[in-house]
């Protein structure tokens, strides 16, 4: 791979494909198709590491549900997001992509078959092992997740997590036909003539200067707000209204407490989300995601619940903190982790910075442990009871009211900035509650377990931040933007990779999907396009 930093002296080379945005689904395309003999330029606005200047250009509007500001909950960086990523790694279930006749806007044009041929190559560019660890057969915990109506699954954690970046991702000496073009940002998408090709980018450097592209094949890689953005305000994709349209997060929350017996072997619900139930693989967690069978006979959204200490700060906090602040947190974070280092406030920070953000994450600790100490009381318990929270990531229905718009104010190149719609739905909140009524009928039936739901959960509602959805996958163009094979409908030579393609979320963290859609992609275009005459 060539780095340069684009600068008004900057010469485009010439490539046959131009990828826009070098995070995990860019980096992964870009490693694919330099193996598949295909050269890439690849366009990313930020550096190596996040700088403020180049983060602001992320600032936008939430309106709708409370979430995380847009300058927060993505990085412009080569490794994206990435570079904060908690590593969590997990495929869609076959059951994800196909439809369900009681939830309009469901199923993908997709099966799990088309994907399957990608998770080794997926699992191996995230630093994972060939295969899944096992789980071992268990008993007690078996029947309680099926008294449940669930399963027992397990997330991976990627040795790559807070790492993601051009030195771990896709840049392997033998992807010499890739140049990353850094401090690239993308202003501007034209389409003469027809309209039906992107003729030219424009592209801002970080000196001021403007630069042009013409490419041949172009793919945008730059998450689930910014590719609805750039398709918004260049006016593309969008003859039915669909672009930012069915914006999707995974709604987290903590639903309740649960006490176990003194004698935790007792515990059919704590042997079941033991971690040592596995064999072999990475670092790994167990969950109780709710089964396929269940999901149809109750009409149920994708869920999956997780134990947590309690009490339990969000395992973000750093999204709470100014923009300043964080990136210095994240920088000294991602050392700490490449050392094995786990403290949450880097002792090397400004002793005035490190002071807010032990404040900051104090305050939000002290909120929780109050909540904690209330729940407790209520179920009567001493300070010696084992206690632990229950934590939902629950999948969202497709919503086109949940949506990504173009907002009034421009960025410092003149670009309109992003307006987030988030919606969560009582069809979302319904599905979670169905869900605890099931964990709660399987532990009443259970020895060594009280649970305390929490009738108000819906406030602690969080995002991921997962965006996903804005760009969704259809066969038909009134149904999505791109189709099967992430083509922008009207547009020949306009792709979309990441998670804004996802028709439906499921449950789990969209990083491995992203990456096994974004290698399809990859052969996709070097099968059938690269090569060949355009136009």
């Amino acid at each position: 791979m060539i780095v340069s930093t684009a600068t008004a002296r900057t010469r485009v080379p010439d490539a046959d494909v131009c990828v826009v945005g070098a995070g995990p689904a860019g980096l992964a395309l870009a490693a694919r198709l330099s193996e598949r003999g295909r050269s890439v330029l690849l366009l990313e606005s930020g550096l190596d590491r996040p700088d403020l200047r180049t983060q602001r250009l992320n600032r936008g509007t939430v309106v709708g549900h409370p979430t995380w500001r847009l300058d927060r909950s993505r990085l412009r960086a080569v490794g994206g997001s990435g570079q904060v990523w908690g590593g969590w790694c997990r495929a869609l279930d076959a059951e994800d992509l196909r439809p369900r006749a009681w939830l309009p806007g469901s199923g993908w044009p997709l099966s799990a078959a088309d994907l399957d041929p990608y998770l080794a190559p997926a699992r191996s560019l995230l630093g994972l092992p060939a295969e899944p660890p096992h789980l071992e057969p268990g008993v007690d915990d078996d029947a309680f997740a099926t008294a449940a109506g669930m399963d027992v699954v397990g997330y991976e954690f990627s040795p790559l997590r807070h790492s993601v970046g051009s030195h771990a991702l896709g840049a392997r000496p033998a992807d010499d036909g890739v140049v990353l073009l850094q401090g690239a940002t993308v202003v501007a998408m034209e389409a003469l003539g027809t309209r039906r090709r992107i003729d030219r980018l424009v592209v801002a450097t970080a000196d001021g200067a403007h630069l042009v592209v013409r490419p041949r094949l172009l793919v945008l890689a730059t998450g689930g707000i910014e590719n609805a953005r750039l398709l918004l305000v260049a006016g593309l994709g969008n003859e039915h209204d669909l672009v930012g349209r069915y914006f999707m997060d995974h709604v987290h929350a903590h639903v309740g407490l649960l006490a176990l017996d003194e004698d935790r072997s007792r515990s059919p619900l704590f042997a079941a989300l033991r971690h040592d139930r596995r064999g072999g693989g990475a670092a790994w967690g167990p969950a109780l995601a709710g089964s396929p069978a269940t999901r149809r006979a109750d009409r149920l959204l994708a869920a999956a619940f997780t134990l947590t200490a309690a009490p339990h700060t969000y395992g973000q906090p750093y999204l709470a903190l100014p923009v300043r602040l964080r990136l210095l947190v994240d920088d000294v974070a991602r050392r700490n982790a490449l050392a094995g280092r786990t403290e949450l406030v880097p002792a090397d920070l400004h002793p005035h910075d490190r002071r807010v953000v032990r404040r900051l994450i104090r305050h939000h600790e002290e909120l929780q442990r109050a909540r904690f100490t209330r729940g407790r009381g209520r179920l009567g318990l001493t300070d010696a009871a084992d206690v632990r929270a229950l934590y939902v990531r629950g999948e969202q229905a497709p919503n086109p009211d949940s949506r990504v718009r173009l907002d009034r104010r421009r960025d410092a190149h003149g670009v309109p900035r992003a307006s987030l719609d988030w919606q969560v739905t009582d069809v979302d909140r319904a599905s979670v509650e169905g869900w605890v009524d099931h964990v709660a009928h399987a532990a009443a039936d259970s020895p060594g377990i009280r649970l305390l739901r929490d009738p108000a959960w819906q406030r602690s509602i969080v995002g991921g931040p997962h965006h996903m959805g804005t760009t969704r996958m259809a066969t038909d163009p009134r149904d999505g933007v791109v189709d099967a094979d992430a083509r922008v409908h009207t547009v020949d030579n306009l792709y979309v990779a990441g998670s804004s393609v996802f028709p439906t979320g499921g449950y789990t963290n969209p990083t491995l999907p992203l990456v096994m859609l974004a290698l399809r992609l990859a052969d996709h275009l070097a099968d059938h396009y690269v090569g060949q005459p355009q136009g």
